[in-house]
């Protein structure tokens, strides 16, 4: 997270890649392919971990009420992508 930081300036710049990143891979892994709607790849997330639409749309497109403005903020998304990506490939797998 931290080479990610430094490389892209700020923290918003950050979470970008980092959501990008996300949603490709979970697209792919899901058979949704490389750029699927917001709402079909958020739909397919939410239903595979549980989780609800708006927690798993804040995680992979951002909340304009909510922006990623520091390190730790940064931090805690990365987190919540990684245990979101890890739920969907652990359920995908069964």
């Amino acid at each position: 997270v931290g080479d990610l930081l430094r490389r892209r300036g700020n923290p918003q710049r950050a979470a970008a890649t980092v959501r990008a990143d996300t949603r490709r891979v979970l697209a792919e892994r899901l058979g949704l392919g490389p750029d699927p709607q917001p709402a079909a790849l958020v739909g397919v997330v939410a239903a595979r971990t549980g989780r609800s639409s708006d927690e798993v749309g804040a995680a992979l497109y951002g909340d304009p009420a909510a922006p990623i403005a520091s390190a730790d903020s940064l931090v805690a998304l990365v987190r919540t992508l990684d245990v979101i990506r890890q739920e969907v490939l652990h359920v995908a797998i069964r």
